[in-house]
């Protein structure tokens, strides 16, 4: 069972957030920060280009194969593009920032 945790080390984690890879497993090899920021930077291009859904699909592959990506991560981040995975990348009217979330967008 883990201790619990000091009140600086939250504020520390959050002032400087782990960005490494770690190695233990398969979950935390892989670099989420990067598959996050190439999701939803595709997800952007591909919505506001207003393709029909299989030519969004078709553009959303080509870009995630020019990615910087290990094969595991363009893996995951494929899965999070895919129309039917349940996680809605979206952006709500007025905002300039994407987001996703899990379920439909509101």
């Amino acid at each position: 069972m883990m201790r619990p945790l000091s009140w600086p080390r939250p504020i520390a984690r959050k002032l400087v957030p782990r960005r490494d890879v770690r190695d233990c497993c398969y979950y935390h090899r892989l670099d989420w920060y990067a598959i996050a920021k190439t999701v939803l930077a595709i997800a952007g291009q591909v919505n506001l280009a207003g393709l029909n859904t299989d030519a969004m699909a078709d553009r959303s592959h080509e870009l995630l194969q020019d990615a910087r990506l290990i094969d595991e991560e363009r893996a995951v981040a494929g899965m999070l593009l895919a129309e039917d995975c349940g996680i809605e990348v979206w952006r709500q009217d007025g905002q300039r920032r994407w987001t996703y979330q899990n379920g439909p967008a509101l």
